[in-house]
């Protein structure tokens, strides 16, 4: 597998966080951007703090040529049953200097979308979760319907 520069993390359930993955990008000198709280399950996994980017929602760094920017989803974190809202949820936005995407992670909708859209698109690529939606979890995850009314929103 070629070098991966940086990986980006929308929350800490185990299907967006994996132990035996992180490590084996870690080991190549891979960055990680998460949201806040996040990086301390990196931290004990052994990630050096150089290959941890941690943010707030709407902060952003550089990376290369890239700008990478944090921004609000609405989702929920945790590991357990009993730990849980511990740690930030995020979607990102990473902007170049000809092509803009977005990464939903995983998100319900929300008026966020718009607000996205107005300070950071057009977007070339929205990657918007239609995977896991259900009748009984309509705050957190999108619907097909819901993601392309998003798309729209976040003028991709």
């Amino acid at each position: 597998m070629p070098k991966i520069d940086a990986v980006i993390i929308s929350h800490d359930h185990y299907d967006h966080l994996e132990k035996n993955s992180i490590e084996f990008f870690a080991q190549g000198g891979t960055t990680f951007f998460v949201p806040l709280g996040v990086g301390a399950h990196l931290r004990a996994w052994l990630v050096p703090d150089s290959q941890i980017v941690e943010l707030d929602w709407w902060e952003s760094r550089d990376f290369g040529l890239l700008k990478i920017v944090c921004t609000p989803a609405r989702h929920f974190s945790g590991r357990s049953l009993l730990k849980f809202d511990e740690t930030l949820w995020a979607s990102w936005v990473v902007v170049g200097s000809t092509h803009r995407l977005y990464y939903g992670g995983d998100t319900g909708y929300s008026a966020q979308f718009e607000k996205i859209g107005d300070r950071f698109g057009p977007f070339d690529i929205t990657l918007l979760p239609i995977g896991a939606y259900s009748e009984y979890w309509p705050d957190i995850h999108l619907n097909p319907e819901e993601a392309v009314t998003a798309h729209l929103a976040l003028k991709g």
